[in-house]
């Protein structure tokens, strides 16, 4: 097997069987999205920088401002389209439901397209679209109805994450932005959510149903 740095150069060839990962290093592949480290670095570098985006991710509320289309990420303001807040909302929404206490790199809470499309996501993102709009508006009435005939699928969901993250990504930082931002798992089952602790997520009780 052999071993190539971050240039793509072979630095030297190993047999698979004198191979060896340590429950150590375990953390950091299973971390290696969230990290996203593209230089060769010691181990306590990574131990240090994992250590300084975890802590990060343990301290900085997250607070939705329905009525007003904005969502607050620590000390910054960032505001959305109304759709694009709903479905912001429904990764966290998601989050608060999750039975596990402690987030850490836990992922059980993600969703894959599928999740996403299903009836009860989709009343999620309704009933904070009905903050806005009132039951009886056209805006509303059309959003339920595309839901109901299946044309705000995959394509809506996708759309939606990417100017997401679009619009995270110019006032936060890059450890900001790696806690905040919808990110996805897996290489063929992709499923997304967002990193943040669930103990610092401020959802108005009336949504919590």
């Amino acid at each position: 097997m052999p071993s190539i740095d971050i240039s793509g150069n072979i630095v030297k060839t190993l047999n698979t069987k004198d191979a060896k990962i340590y429950s150590s290093e375990i953390v950091f592949i299973k971390l290696r999205n969230f990290l996203n480290i593209k230089d060769d670095l010691l181990y306590d570098d990574l131990v240090n920088i994992t250590q300084k985006r975890l802590d990060f991710c343990g301290d900085k509320l997250v607070a939705f401002g329905i009525k007003n289309t904005f969502v607050l990420l620590g000390r910054e303001k960032v505001e959305l389209r109304l759709i694009e807040l709903c479905v912001y909302f429904l990764f966290y929404y998601i989050k608060i439901k999750c039975k596990n206490d402690f987030c850490g790199d836990c992922d059980e809470c993600y969703l894959s397209v599928n999740d996403m499309l299903s009836e009860d996501n989709n009343k999620v993102i309704l009933r904070i679209y009905q903050k806005i709009y009132s039951k009886n508006s056209g805006q509303l009435e059309r959003l339920t109805g595309s839901f109901k005939n299946g044309s705000k699928g995959e394509v809506f969901f996708m759309q939606n994450i990417s100017n997401i993250n679009k619009k995270l990504k110019k006032p936060l930082n890059a450890f900001e932005y790696a806690v905040y931002r919808v990110s996805k798992t897996g290489n063929y089952s992709k499923r997304y959510g967002v990193f943040v602790d669930k103990r610092n997520i401020k959802i108005d009780k009336t949504v919590l149903i």
